[in-house]
């Protein structure tokens, strides 16, 4: 099976983000889809949301983790990346991984 492009989940997510804020009301935001066989679970903090994709049903510690990781995110690089479309620079990448590395202390990431 081939693998679905970035861009269009990006934009099958945003699409349905919109429809349902429109539909129902400006607070109204995506938490979960859950597929057969997998879950993408998101957290927002200001206009920033964040999306992690498991294969399994997301336990308590997959939810916090994914909230901790947008808590620990510096308010000074939260707001630069509101201010503009953000590219990630070398210093920005290494920060994010310290950050994702402290918000998910039990994965190995290579």
């Amino acid at each position: 099976m081939e693998s679905i492009p970035t861009q269009i989940v990006s934009g099958i997510i945003t699409a349905t983000s919109l429809v349902m804020k429109q539909g129902f009301s400006e607070g109204v935001y995506l938490k979960a889809i859950e597929l057969i066989k997998h879950t993408l679970l998101f957290s927002r903090r200001k206009d920033l949301t964040a999306m992690v994709g498991l294969t399994e049903n997301p336990s308590y510690f997959a939810k916090k983790s994914l909230n901790n990781f947008l808590k620990f995110i510096p308010d000074e690089l939260l707001e630069e990346s509101e201010k503009s479309n953000m590219s990630a620079d070398d210093e920005t990448r290494e920060q994010l991984e310290e950050i994702l590395t402290r918000a998910y202390p039990y994965i190995v990431f290579s």
